[in-house]
């Protein structure tokens, strides 16, 4: 019997064991299931358009992420410092810079993970940064151009980072380039001037006094940094004659009169990246071009000017400009001088008038001489696509049309304006004036407006010496719709109108055209919105609901 309890009680020890240590596992189970998610592991790897480049030249760096539906952002690294983020597309991401300093950096990218995905570093990138393998020079002073330089570079190639430069006496450059064997590159570089012009035409024309200027030489790439002008004349970047200048990812202020921010002529050629400009001064515009014509390519940043007389934009050449930000408080947005070009592509315009200057894009001919060239062929060239263009004016009490806001204005010349899929937000009455501008008492307007894809508000005003011809039609992103009374006082010399069948003129008073061309034969798309209001055609009223 005693052996037998023996036996009882080993197994009955064996049996309790056995189900605590079955419990305890169980238990332990349950809690990890319940309280940890498992993340899905990803790979990062960065892959750069080179490995060897020159200083101020383009990087592009370019992450991939796997599994490929991993989402969310990464961050592209120099060392342990941040180049920038980008949110993951189909497993990728690309970023491109051009403000790295000369040596070697190792470059990675870090994939932050998201809910389902986790997070993963890419092996090390080497990328070398070297200055121009063409002969070394080194900087003087004296004469450029029609003023001085103190740091001057008239042969060779030279490149420079975070370094300070200034100038502070009249007609004075910090920086100029000038011959066609000269290449100058600056990283990061501090330019500050303070010194007047003694002639502002010189300044507009030439250069004279701008803080850095190339004029008639060879490569100039300004890349990171700042420039900040105070004096007169003072402008920021000027490129005159032959060369080439490619400005970005700079801050750029110009605070006096008569001092633009990136400005050409006289045949001068600038690319313009992601640079953030302002100017404050009278007749100050931003971005623009003058005597001999220019060529200025804009791509990305901010550029406003607030002082009197003082454009986003003013082209007597070439301006284009793409996914940028033109703001001019006292003047217009855009200007385009002789027969000349501005052409935006998903752009953001913002224009308020100023006490006289009541027009936000104006297309005209001063005869000063300044823009007689024949870029657009025929006239004066506008075309915008995409983008927004915001005009705030109110200004219609004159009785005198050139005197009151419109949102487009021709005077003195021939011009093509054409919108293609752009918001605009226009709370002047007047949509297009076509008139004699007494400032320019030489002709009236002729003016090709065409509207694809747009919603506009306002009216057509055209004087007795002037034409215009409308044309409201459909892009891909829908039809075209005019809000707005067209020659309410019958004084055009010639007015016409043409439509597709599915844009819409909604007529707010009695107008008179000289022709109509309307796809839908029975005029369904015209309408009446104020009670009586008519719409003539060559004399004769037309039947519209």
């Amino acid at each position: 019997m005693a052996r037998a309890r023996e036996w009882l009680i080993h197994w009955l020890v064996v049996f309790f064991i056995a189900t605590y240590l079955a419990a305890c596992d169980t238990s332990d189970s349950d809690t990890d299931s319940d309280s940890t998610t498992e993340l899905t592991g990803t790979t990062t790897s960065l892959s750069t358009s080179s490995t060897s480049l020159e200083i101020g030249e383009a990087l592009t760096l370019i992450a991939t992420v796997s599994p490929s539906e991993a989402s969310g952002t990464v961050a592209f690294l120099d060392g342990t410092s941040s180049l920038g983020t980008a949110t993951l597309g189909s497993g990728t991401a690309t970023l491109t810079i051009s403000t790295l300093a000369a040596g070697t950096h190792n470059l990675s990218v870090s994939y932050a993970g998201d809910g389902d995905y986790d997070t993963s570093t890419s092996e090390t990138a080497v990328v070398t940064i070297t200055t121009s393998a063409s002969a070394s020079a080194s900087w003087s002073s004296g004469v450029c151009g029609y003023g001085t330089a103190v740091y001057l570079l008239d042969s060779g190639t030279l490149s420079e980072s975070n370094v300070t430069y200034e100038a502070s006496s009249t007609d004075e450059s910090a920086i100029c380039i000038t011959g066609s064997s000269s290449t100058l590159i600056l990283n990061n570089p501090v330019i500050n001037t303070v010194g007047d012009s003694s002639s502002d035409e010189n300044s507009s024309f030439y250069g004279l006094n701008a803080a850095v200027l190339n004029y008639n030489g060879g490569d100039l790439t300004i890349s990171g940094g700042s420039i900040d002008t105070s004096g007169t004349g003072a402008n920021a970047v000027f490129a005159y004659g032959t060369g080439s200048t490619t400005v970005s990812n700079m801050t750029i202020v110009a605070t006096n009169d008569f001092a633009h921010g990136l400005f050409a002529a006289g045949g001068g050629t600038m690319i313009v990246n992601n640079v953030d400009a302002t100017t404050s001064g009278i007749s100050s515009s931003v971005v623009g071009t003058d005597r001999g014509s220019g060529t200025i390519d804009v791509y990305g940043g901010s550029y406003t000017a607030s002082g009197m007389r003082s454009a986003g934009i003013y082209s007597t050449g070439v301006i284009t400009a793409t996914d940028a930000t033109f703001t001019a408080t006292n003047a217009e947005a855009v200007v385009v001088e002789g027969s000349n070009i501005a052409i935006l592509e998903n752009v953001t315009l913002n224009a308020t008038s100023d006490l006289t200057e009541h027009r936000g894009v104006f297309l005209y001919q001063s005869m000063s001489g300044d823009a007689d060239n024949s870029e657009c062929g025929t006239g004066a060239c506008f075309t915008m696509t995409g983008g927004i263009y915001n005009y705030t004016d109110t200004t219609n009490s004159s009785s005198t049309a050139t005197d009151n806001c419109a949102a487009f204005a021709v005077a003195n010349q021939t011009a093509y304006i054409e919108l293609t899929d752009v918001e605009v937000n226009n709370s002047c009455p007047t949509l297009l004036l076509s008139a004699l501008n007494s400032n320019w008492n030489y002709n009236g307007g002729t003016t090709t407006f065409i509207a694809n894809g747009e919603n506009l508000e306002g009216n057509v005003i055209v004087d007795s010496v002037s034409t215009t011809d409308i044309t409201l039609s459909s892009s891909d992103n829908g039809a075209s719709t005019l809000t707005g009374a067209i020659n309410t006082d019958n004084t055009g010399s010639s007015v016409s109108l043409t439509l597709d069948a599915a844009s819409q003129w909604v007529v707010t008073g009695t107008s008179y055209l000289t022709s109509l061309t309307n796809s839908d034969s029975s005029n369904s798309n015209i309408i009446c919105e104020t009670m009586g209001c008519q719409v003539y055609v060559n004399g004769s009223a037309i039947d519209i609901d």
